[in-house]
């Protein structure tokens, strides 16, 4: 388990010196030839569509979900013992907790993504410099990745609109964003949005300082679906709306009512979509080759948490 979130951490480190988704595609997703902020803003609003809406992107406050690492070799697939993440994603103080098991003991790390971070071992706070370096780390590559799934218009990021490319056999609308100061995250994260479905399938890292413009690693983003919570809202939302729609059709009594109510029913039946979250991160060296993905199990958005919980064991 120790070094299940190695290649994010190497990321990071770089940078500072599926059947759910063919319900899920954006014919929409369209961005025309005018001014580049416009294109931007109308390719949030895009992809704000293929999770529901903008609205359902602000909404979430926390996350949390378990990472199952798995280690490529000749050998085949290996599975480790997974890490629980939960993410408060809004606030000036937001932190990050992950919790894992390693060698019989309960490592508990806090951390906000940039200076603050601490670790307690069996309920124990240690100071051990790192670890703690270790869980600082490891928060903000969580942080960056979640940001630019689900807070790409944050203040903290600054996007550039880069136009078509085509990649792994796909076209996508590119984006690049680089963070502010403050979290030293010094280099260019290119995104890339499916131009099909909306999604993310892509993020390159490039290095664009002494050196030029390298790309140092790829994460991969496939195997997207909804939480169970967001299906089973979306479903009551739904039923709702075909309710009403069915009572005012009832109720109508002009061709124009009557006109109207249909529109409103044939509208409400049509599926919704919700979040969707990659159900597999796969990490890529610069050459191109995997030694290790990530599956992201059990995820569920704005959870409750005991006073304490981001902050102790």
């Amino acid at each position: 388990m120790k070094f299940a979130l190695l290649p994010l951490t190497v990321l990071l480190i770089a940078s500072s010196a599926s059947g759910q988704e063919a319900g899920n595609q954006n014919p929409n997703l369209k961005v025309p030839e005018v001014a580049r902020v416009t294109e931007i803003e109308r390719l949030f609003h895009a992809y704000g569509a293929t999770h529901g809406g903008r609205q359902e992107l602000k909404r979430i406050k926390t996350l949390s979900f378990r990472m199952i690492p798995v280690f490529l070799s000749d050998e085949g697939e290996l599975e480790k013992e997974p890490s629980m993440i939960d993410v408060q994603l809004e606030g000036v103080d937001r932190m990050m907790r992950l919790q894992e098991e390693l060698d019989g003991q309960t490592i508990v790390k806090s951390a906000n993504g940039m200076e603050e971070a601490s670790i307690w071992i069996n309920g124990e706070k240690r100071d051990v410099p790192e670890r703690i370096a270790s869980a600082r780390q490891e928060s903000a590559i969580f942080y960056l990745l979640l940001d630019l799934l689900y807070k790409p218009e944050s203040e903290d990021l600054k996007a550039r609109f880069s136009g078509e490319k085509e990649r792994d056999g796909r076209l996508h609308y590119a984006v690049e964003y680089e963070f502010h100061p403050s979290r030293k995250l010094e280099h260019t994260y290119r995104v890339f949005y499916d131009k099909n479905d909306g999604l993310v399938r892509r993020i390159d890292v490039h290095d664009t300082g002494t050196r030029g413009n390298i790309r140092i690693n790829t994460m991969i983003l496939s195997e997207y679906a909804p939480t169970a919570e967001a299906l089973e809202r979306v479903k009551l939302e739904q039923a709702g709306a075909v309710e009403r729609a069915t009572k005012r059709l009832e109720e109508a009594e002009t061709p124009e009512e009557i006109a109207e109510a249909e529109t409103l029913l044939a509208r409400a039946k049509i599926p919704s979509r919700s979040p969707m979250f990659p159900g597999r991160i796969e990490i890529q060296n610069r050459d191109g080759t995997t030694a290790v993905f990530w599956r992201m199990v059990d995820v569920e958005i704005n959870g409750e948490f005991e006073p304490g919980h981001f902050t102790g064991p």
